[in-house]
């Protein structure tokens, strides 16, 4: 893409410095010059600021001061791999959709569980789904749940909803004496989620 341009700046990213490089391209994206933000954006990402990538990412993602392109695209620049749990998150919903890449479970598997080894409790989430339907991963409800009330104990309300929706699979379960079952279902009346919360419940779980 070349040098990006300077016009209209006093200040200057140095070599390495792609935080720089990110806030000028936030500078021109914010006056909507946005041909010149992508290639600042670009610049940060080349330099291992995890900021500029994901911006890089949105931007191309959605053709925004350039041509609409592939998401995968972005892993070639690294937008992904340095660490940066939201681009991490993005990049496996666009697999996991099939949005402007070839639909692959088993790369948004991969890429949620990126996002979630750095705590991102909606990839926590979007992997119990995953088990919960059965898709890229056999179906299991036991998993489905231990990554649900991962997610829900990190205040995300879609894992409590999901929850809901298959805790009669895990009573009955428990019912046939698995203990995993009985376990996920004392932490979902402990903490309230989908149902009332009830210590009464809870303790009867246990035994």
């Amino acid at each position: 893409m070349g040098k990006p341009p300077t016009k209209h700046l006093n200040e200057k990213p140095d070599a390495g410095d792609g935080a720089l490089a990110c806030k000028l391209g936030d500078r021109y994206r914010a006056v909507r010059d946005h041909a010149v933000a992508v290639l600042w954006c670009l610049r940060g990402a080349e330099l291992g600021d995890a900021e500029a990538q994901n911006n890089l990412g949105s931007m191309l993602l959605n053709g925004i001061g350039c041509e609409r392109t592939q998401y995968k695209l972005l892993v070639g620049i690294g937008t992904a791999e340095p660490g940066n749990a939201v681009a991490q998150r993005n990049l496996a919903k666009r697999y996991l959709h099939g949005d402007t890449v070839e639909q692959d479970y088993s790369e948004a598997y991969g890429w949620f569980c990126r996002a979630l080894r750095q705590a991102y409790a909606e990839a926590a989430c979007e992997i119990g789904t995953m088990h919960w339907l059965g898709h890229g991963v056999e179906r299991n409800v036991l998993a489905a749940a231990e990554f649900h009330l991962i997610a829900a104990e990190r205040g995300d309300s879609v894992a409590c909803r999901n929850l809901s929706e298959y805790r009669q699979e895990l009573e009955s379960l428990a019912l046939t004496g698995n203990q995993m079952a009985s376990l996920f279902l004392c932490r979902m009346y402990n903490k309230g989620f989908d149902a009332e919360k009830s210590q009464s419940l809870t303790w009867a779980g246990l035994f």
